[in-house]
């Protein structure tokens, strides 16, 4: 009995060790009081985030037209958030904060890995991330209010306007061999596409590619011709649901 109960303990013990790892898991971080920030309220949601710092000027003058943004955007499912240039954590960030007269929620684990933001050296700094955690506009320096709202402003409605399309199919031709699958995926990357691309037994090519409706035109066509080497005589796609695919890969 002794030994099946300490069998029956461990297991519990484990299950509510995964159980508290997942609730982390849920958690991005606090915020500048010490509140935790869970994935759930930034998730689904534009995200404008500002990078700042206390000896940046520039940064201090843009705090107010932050705030003001904050609450002009709070009933579109846009969040303001920002984040410490320095990364100062806990009292330092809370004191910092107030000193600057904050109101948006600031985090105190830097975001950038999670939405793929690049370094920025210069302050102040702000991106745009849409509702799918991919960065669509960055912001360097700073603009005389009004002028900083109202561009951001209009970067948000213009980009959340943009229709996203996925489109599925195939190349045939002569298209394996021919460094066309490398050359898809290229191509897709910098068109900002998510997707992925693979040989097919058969001698065919198929890709699936979704993103902003210029982009996967300007994909489509290039999958006209392919790279040098390649001789495409059908292309075969149809538009279908989006998938929610993460970045753009070569498949096997």
């Amino acid at each position: 009995m002794g030994m099946r109960l300490q069998a029956v303990m461990r297991t519990v013990v484990g299950l509510c060790a995964c159980l508290i790892l997942a609730s982390c898991a849920e958690d991005i971080g606090v915020d500048q009081h010490g509140r935790k920030v869970a994935a759930e309220q930034l998730e689904g949601q534009w995200l404008v985030i500002n990078y700042w710092a206390e000896w940046c000027a520039p940064c201090r003058s843009e705090i107010p037209e932050l705030n003001a943004l904050a609450r002009q955007l709070h009933d579109r499912s846009v969040r303001v958030v920002g984040v410490n240039f320095d990364g100062l954590q806990g009292a330092e960030l809370s004191s910092a904060a107030q000193a600057l007269s904050i109101e948006f929620t600031v985090l105190q684990q830097d975001p950038a890995a999670r939405y793929q933001l690049p370094r920025s050296e210069v302050l102040p700094v702000t991106y745009l991330v849409d509702d799918r955690g991919r960065l669509r506009e960055r912001l360097l320096g700073s603009r005389p209010p009004p002028g900083w709202r109202l561009t951001w402003i209009g970067c948000v409605e213009e980009s959340r306007a943009m229709a996203q399309i996925c489109v599925h199919g195939y190349v045939s031709g002569r298209v394996q061999g021919v460094w066309f699958r490398q050359s898809t995926v290229e191509q897709a990357e910098r068109l900002g596409l998510q997707g992925w691309v693979r040989n097919l037994e058969d001698g065919r090519v198929e890709v699936l590619a979704e993103g902003d409706e210029p982009a996967v035109r300007a994909l489509t066509a290039w999958l006209e011709h392919g790279p040098s080497g390649a001789q495409v005589t059908a292309v075969d796609l149809q538009e279908q649901p989006l998938q929610g695919i993460a970045g753009f890969v070569l498949r096997r």
